[in-house]
């Protein structure tokens, strides 16, 4: 179980640090994709004023705006995804870190997953002590969308923007449960977590009885669909009621909180038992429960056998309830009872030959 626990921790990690290098690399790409649109606006104007130019020929007009259009065009065709990728291939370290956190944790998957081909891919690298990728390195997990990058003419850079891909698709590979761990209770196989198909082609209908599900599935999803339909319509009116609110992002929103109308009752509950209990002392107080209740001797497992013990107890059972450090419950309670007094009848138990001060027992 430990092993479970603590597998199901490291990836919960894994996926929220994961998440966290997408958004510095989409914060990044937002940067980029604005100074971009600046830069474009710039070599637009630039073409603007050498088409204005008089001094030049008009064949000499043309070309030099074309030159300054053809970096307008060229940036036009990348995206701000393709942004966001390029991003995360820059924040190499941190990419290279987290999957080699991961070396411990056994894989399993389909082997025609991508972010199963690509740990296995980059795992193969990592055993060769490879910083860039070989010229005999063949991709098998990754997509269009990272082809250009992995396939740059720089191998490091190549390798940088592969690490990334492999972060990425095994991200979405255990979202999709097509890649597991057998050793984790969230992440295990889903074939694992179901009942096996032949035992429940032999014993559906007793399943059946047992868990008290409809037997056929568009019944289940037309009850789901009514327990919607309800929701919806409790949402519905909240909203209208002014209870809830629906922002522009289209998130609910409560309303700020704000303090409830003044109740007599509770107020008077209040004085009439500190009337039927009248005035009285926390210690005569915490004496009358004791009596009572003989919580002390639960706590402690036995009776009392000094009032020093006793004394420790309340204090323990004071410092527990407030905010008083140990210090300030000692400066509370008096040191003078003797050690050997039966709490009980209040006898001395000590004999007289015991009247020496004991510099160990203070």
């Amino acid at each position: 179980m430990s092993l479970l626990e603590l597998t199901d921790t490291a990836m919960h990690q894994t996926s929220r640090r994961s998440q966290d290098l997408f958004r510095r690399a989409a914060s990044t790409a937002q940067s980029t994709h604005i100074r971009s649109a600046v830069e474009d606006r710039q070599q637009a104007l630039k073409a603007k004023a050498v088409l204005q130019d008089k001094s030049k020929s008009t064949e000499q007009r043309v070309d030099e705006a074309l030159e300054h259009l053809a970096v307008v065009t060229d940036a036009a065709h990348s995206s701000f995804a393709s942004h966001v990728r390029a991003a995360l291939t820059g924040d190499h370290q941190r990419i290279h870190a987290l999957l080699s956190g991961l070396e411990g944790l056994e894989f399993g998957g389909r082997e025609d997953d991508p972010g199963f081909a690509n740990l296995k891919a980059w795992r193969d690298l990592q055993t060769r002590k490879l910083n860039a990728l070989p010229e005999d390195f063949t991709e098998t997990g990754v997509g269009t969308a990272w082809h250009d990058l992995v396939h740059d003419p720089d191998p490091k850079r190549g390798y940088q923007a592969f690490s990334a891909c492999t972060m990425m698709s095994l991200r979405n590979s255990l979202r999709r449960g097509s890649v597991w761990i057998d050793h984790s209770m969230r992440f295990r196989d889903g074939d694992q977590m179901l009942i096996p198909a032949k035992e429940w082609e032999r014993d559906r209908v007793k399943y059946l009885g047992l868990l008290g599900p409809p037997v056929a599935a568009d019944t289940f999803i037309e009850q789901l669909r009514d327990t919607l339909r309800a929701g919806v319509a409790a949402v519905a009116e909240a909203s209208a009621q002014g209870k809830i609110e629906i922002g522009d992002d289209g998130m609910l929103h409560l309303p700020a909180i704000v303090p409830l109308e003044q109740d007599d009752e509770p107020r008077r509950t209040r004085d009439l038992i500190y009337k039927t209990i009248g005035d009285v002392q926390l210690p005569d107080l915490l004496l009358e429960v004791d009596a009572s209740t003989n919580f002390s001797e639960v706590l402690l497992g036995h009776r009392a056998k000094s009032v020093a013990e006793l004394l420790s107890t309340y204090a323990a059972l004071l410092a527990h309830g407030t905010e008083i450090d140990a210090k300030g419950i000692a400066a509370m309670i008096e040191h003078g009872a003797p050690t050997g007094s039966n709490p009980e009848d209040g006898s001395d138990s000590s004999d007289g030959n015991d009247n020496q001060n004991d510099d160990s027992k203070d």
